[in-house]
């Protein structure tokens, strides 16, 4: 089986679809399905979907691994422009997000405590004033609150279908964010994705790298072809 250090293709890569078949992200996702592991990838993306969705209101976050697309991000201005953020109930200030590398660089931030510890970001309070831009503000925070306890009960919750294996430190910071405080902020599920991407990373990517080469090998393609617009991937790049 191939050795991180000895493939030369970017598991990154692979997850942000930048590649032609064999090494799409539609191949990796009907092997994980395969696998049996498909929640891992399907929780992942549901991370980044949430951040996605989130950024009008919380446009600073360490969810990096992929950016924002220019398109979503001028559809989507922002309702706070600073992070300094204060939880809803309390008027008390919190430590803001520090640091922005991409988890797909570093590897994973928290060591597993669950995000942060007190310097976990919080929700902000609503915008000053009223009218129509207040009245979508509250309801794009009842929309977030609502997928974020749908992904605790989908994901999270002991025994589910589609449950995910996170330490339990993890598990339950998140479950408090969302259930006590109601923290709407995207870095409440930083260290669940970092988990994610790194249980994908060693424990599924390297059998599908090892298939995806078996498959190009077989039909004479080049390793890790980027899809038409994209740069070519740079020979002998160590990865990730």
């Amino acid at each position: 089986m191939a050795q991180a250090h000895q493939m030369k293709v970017h598991f990154s890569s692979v997850l942000n679809d930048d590649l032609k078949s064999p090494f799409g992200l539609a191949d990796f996702r009907e092997f994980v399905r395969k696998e049996h592991s498909a929640e891992n990838l399907e929780f992942y993306e549901r991370i980044l979907a949430y951040r996605d969705k989130a950024h009008p209101i919380f446009p600073s976050t360490n969810l990096r691994s992929r950016l924002i697309s220019s398109s979503s991000a001028s559809m989507a201005p922002s309702m706070h422009s600073t992070s300094g953020l204060q939880p809803l109930a309390s008027s008390a200030s919190t430590t803001g997000s520090q640091g922005l590398a991409s988890i797909t660089e570093t590897g994973g931030g928290d060591s597993g405590g669950g995000g942060g510890g007190g310097g976990m970001p919080a929700t902000p309070p609503l915008s000053p004033g009223n009218g129509a831009g207040r009245e979508d503000e509250n309801k794009l925070r009842e929309t977030l609150l609502k997928e974020m306890e749908t992904m605790v009960k989908t994901f999270l919750t002991v025994g589910a279908e589609k449950e995910v294996n996170l330490p339990a430190a993890v598990r339950k910071r998140i479950v408090e964010e969302v259930e006590e405080r109601k923290n709407l902020h995207p870095d409440v599920f930083r260290s669940a994705l970092e988990q994610t991407y790194l249980m994908m990373k060693t424990s599924s990517y390297p059998s599908f790298y090892k298939q995806a080469v078996t498959t190009c090998a077989r039909s004479n393609k080049p390793l890790g072809e980027k899809k038409v617009g994209l740069p070519p991937t740079a020979e002998g790049k160590a990865a990730q």
